[in-house]
């Protein structure tokens, strides 16, 4: 609390996970700034840019504007709220949901997939490729845990209504949840919106990715996936690399640490990709190696022991 937050990003080459550039910005930056300036220090540098992956966290039109502006192609995960995902589930649900002819493997998982033109956002002045998803095993599992769920608090309710408990709806069921209450103010049971209830069952499993390119679910699927390599640095910077805490103060000493880090994901990044074209385990290869110490011997020499 009260402490100037910091915030960094690291850009990695989407076919191999090597390191490319990184920056430590202020934490108040907009997430689109921040982004421009990444885009725009690679573009100085000579490092030719063909798109960007982006995630949900990210899906905003200032970002969208901003790779439009750039000229670059762009693939994004939109969230459930945005206009296109919204239509292209009223469209396109039924269509794609348990249908073999829309089923395609990716990750050892069946997806069933349709592609449609749509604007991304209401602000949006154009159309982009939107694909719609739906996930069998995902949609499954949370369409048990929602139905259970909403079961249990109903339960909940009218248990604590007829004990004469105060009684709240949960926040997230307020939508299709309700109170009725007699004349004098007193809860006497609860409504429920069948159809909305019924609607978020319907719509569970499924989710959208905006691609510039006019490509196929799958191919559109195939590019998002690429963005994999980048949640696997993050993850090593701040398990294996220890940045999970900056602990230095100073902008000039947090700027040296993820510098440092940087240096040191290059070379976790070459030495992994050498392991895995022998077959080897990356993390007891360097254990391994934490291990050679370099001992100076009586012929003057330094021998690798």
């Amino acid at each position: 609390k009260n402490v100037n937050v910091v915030g960094y990003i690291w850009a990695v080459n989407a076919e191999d996970g090597r390191p490319v550039s990184w920056w430590v910005y202020n934490g108040d930056m907009p997430d689109c700034k921040a982004f421009e300036t990444i885009i725009n220090f690679l573009g100085a540098s000579d490092i030719a840019i063909e798109g960007v992956i982006v995630d949900k966290g990210f899906a905003s039109q200032a970002v969208v504007d901003s790779i439009r502006e750039q000229g670059f192609e762009y693939v994004i995960k939109i969230t459930n709220g945005s206009k296109a995902h919204k239509e292209m589930l009223e469209e396109h649900a039924d269509d794609i949901r348990m249908n073999v002819e829309k089923a395609f493997v990716a990750n050892n998982r069946v997806l069933f997939g349709v592609t449609d033109q749509k604007k991304i956002f209401e602000s949006d002045d154009r159309n982009s490729t939107i694909g719609l998803y739906y996930d069998c095993i995902n949609g499954a599992e949370r369409c048990n845990n929602l139905i259970a769920k909403v079961i249990t608090t109903i339960k909940t309710l009218k248990q604590n209504i007829n004990k004469g408990y105060k009684v709240v709806v949960p926040s997230e069921f307020k939508k299709y949840i309700g109170i009725e209450c007699d004349k004098d103010g007193i809860p006497v049971d609860i409504t429920i919106d069948k159809k909305y209830w019924q609607k978020l069952v319907n719509h569970t499993g499924f989710s959208s990715i905006a691609c510039s390119l006019p490509l196929d679910a799958e191919s559109i699927d195939h590019l998002y996936n690429l963005r994999d390599v980048s949640e696997k640095q993050f993850s090593i910077l701040k398990s294996q690399l220890g940045f999970h805490a900056t602990r230095v103060h100073s902008d000039a000493s947090i700027k040296s640490r993820f510098l440092a880090g940087f240096v040191s994901s290059i070379l976790r990044t070459e030495l992994e990709l050498i392991c895995q074209n022998l077959e080897l385990d990356t993390n007891v290869i360097i254990q391994k190696l934490n291990r050679v110490s370099l001992l100076l011997m009586s012929d003057g020499r330094y021998h690798a022991v």
